[in-house]
C-alpha cells in the first residue's frame, strides 16, 4: 500500500509535528502579547504583517512566518485522525520554527552585550 492510503505517521513524525506545534503557539503568544488584544481574533499572518512594519523582529522572521502558518493550519485543520497528520514538518523546519519562537520569545538582552566600562578620573583639588 502507497503513503497516500496509510492514515497513521511515524511516532518521529507525530513528535515533530508536536514540536512543531509547541514552537507556532509560543510565536503565536509572543505576537499576541506584541499586538496588545487578548481576543485572540487575529490570524498570525495578520499580526505578522501589521507588526513586520514596526517590529524588527517580525520583520525578520515575516516570510518563514508566513509559511509556517500556512503548514501550522494544513497541520491543525486537516487532521483526519490523531495518529495521521497531512503535513510532516522536515526536522530543518522544526529546528528553524524553535529557533525562531526562542528569539520572538527571549530576544537578547542589551545588556551584557554592549556593556562598557566606564572610566573615572579623579577630580583635583
Amino acid at each position: 500500500m502507497g503513503r497516500a492510503s496509510n492514515t497513521t505517521c511515524t511516532q518521529d513524525e507525530l513528535y515533530r509535528g508536536e514540536r512543531f506545534l509547541a514552537a507556532f503557539t509560543l510565536i503565536e503568544q509572543t505576537l499576541r502579547r506584541k499586538w496588545g488584544e487578548a481576543s485572540g481574533r487575529e490570524s498570525v499572518r495578520r499580526m505578522v504583517d501589521v507588526l513586520s512594519k514596526t517590529d524588527p523582529a517580525a520583520r525578520r522572521f515575516k516570510d518563514d512566518l508566513e509559511e509556517f502558518s500556512e503548514l501550522r493550519n494544513a497541520i491543525v485543520h486537516e487532521r483526519i485522525s490523531p495518529e495521521y497528520l497531512i503535513a510532516v514538518p522536515l526536522a530543518p523546519a522544526v529546528e528553524r520554527i524553535e529557533a525562531i519562537a526562542k528569539a520572538l520569545s527571549e530576544p537578547p538582552l542589551v545588556y551584557p552585550r554592549f556593556a562598557a566600562k566606564v572610566a573615572r578620573f579623579p577630580t583635583c583639588c
